[in-house]
């Protein structure tokens, strides 16, 4: 097993798909962190040296722990000079993909209008951090970009909205390997980044779960994550709305910072990422109505790797990462008609129908390790 160094910027223990990873694909090895509320041996937290990791620090670990592999889960906090620091070293640097930072400030291609970004063509990252300013979205483009000697002045990162594409490219390229869970992902980033960067799709593992639940006399629906644009909860509530079935029921579990007066709604609170066999147990159909073009969609694998039945928006990469599972029902993205309408589908033939699925046949941690070390050492030779 190649000796390997996770990086991370924030490890926290509800913080996600990404930190989850990270803490099953790691095993025993270490863990960087800029930031953790968790208690874990293998981690160890690393200062900033103003917006980036600390060079000093970063490499002192480096030389004790002696890594074949420095593996990235994220570009926050890393600068081109790390990269070619850890490569003078002789030391492999892979970045696994888990959203869209590279490309997009917000993560999730979704700007400051609630509108779907096509990418960081032109303007459009300095155009969405202006759109942060109630006082300025009201102008024009033409009338911004007149005004943008003065608005700089006060918004002091319009230079780095400017040059942050660059920047990024320029790490991506030193890189022995990027790896995207989707081929949707990919195509998505790559229309922005050099066609000479080391590529490869690899989907992701998950782990077998166990969630012994039994068939309900109604199918009960749960949607996990938070109350953000991107997330879909307002295409949920939109959807629950709608339905002519009063006893139908979602329950919501984690951080909710509005809290809907709905029959329909029960708030379950949040729950530790590696808990996950308690949240399981009290829904049968996961709801993923995400707005957002999802790299992968950790919940997703969750819940089919408990049979569940999934219904997810159609602008995730849900057909492709569980192509033939027979609970997958996909709805068109952010619509709330779509949502209900596949809901009550499911609803009112759940007597007919099978459940708990067979669980999808996801490919194991040792497996992925072993895919992504075998593929970064054929991209270099």
């Amino acid at each position: 097993m190649r000796k390997s160094i996770h990086y991370i910027d924030r490890y926290m223990a509800n913080g996600g798909g990404m930190p989850l990873f990270v803490d099953e694909m790691a095993i025993d090895e270490m863990i960087i962190a800029v930031e953790s509320d968790r208690i874990d041996t293998r981690l160890k937290k690393i200062k900033l040296d103003k917006q980036y990791v600390n060079l000093t620090d970063l490499l002192s670990v480096m030389n004790f722990e002696n890594p074949e592999y420095v593996i990235l889960h994220t570009l926050k906090h890393i600068s081109p000079k790390i990269i070619e620091k850890l490569k003078s070293q002789n030391r492999g640097v892979i970045f696994i993909v888990h959203d869209y930072y590279a490309i997009c400030e917000k993560e999730v291609l979704i700007n400051n209008r609630k509108q779907i970004c096509s990418g960081p063509y032109s303007k459009n990252c300095i155009y969405c951090y202006y759109d942060k300013y109630r006082y300025i979205i009201p102008l024009s483009r033409q009338i911004r970009d007149f005004l943008k000697p003065l608005i700089s002045l006060f918004l002091k990162k319009t230079s780095w909205y400017e040059s942050r594409l660059e920047y990024h490219k320029s790490i991506l390229n030193k890189l022995n390997l990027i790896v995207f869970p989707s081929v949707k992902a990919k195509n998505v980033m790559m229309r922005f980044l050099d066609k000479s960067c080391r590529t490869e799709v690899i989907s992701h593992f998950q782990r077998p779960l166990v969630c012994k639940r039994e068939k309900s006399n109604l199918c009960e629906f749960g949607f996990i994550g938070h109350d953000s644009y991107h997330k879909g909860f307002d295409v949920l509530k939109d959807a629950v709305a709608r339905t002519k079935y009063e006893e139908l029921s979602v329950h919501l579990f984690g951080d909710f910072r509005r809290h809907i007066k709905s029959k329909h709604f029960i708030y379950e609170g949040s729950f530790e990422n590696r808990n996950l066999s308690s949240p399981m147990m009290k829904f049968d159909a996961l709801l993923f109505p995400s707005t957002w073009p999802e790299t992968s969609g950790r919940v997703m694998t969750e819940a089919a790797a408990c049979g569940k039945y999934i219904i997810a928006s159609n602008i995730t990469p849900a057909e492709e990462i569980l192509k033939g599972y027979e609970g997958l029902i996909v709805f068109e993205n952010n619509d709330a008609s779509s949502l209900i309408s596949a809901m009550e589908k499911l609803y009112s033939s759940w007597k007919s129908r099978e459940f708990p699925l067979k669980p999808y046949p996801f490919k194991s941690i040792s497996k992925y390790r072993e895919e992504v070390f075998k593929k970064a050492e054929e991209k270099n030779g």
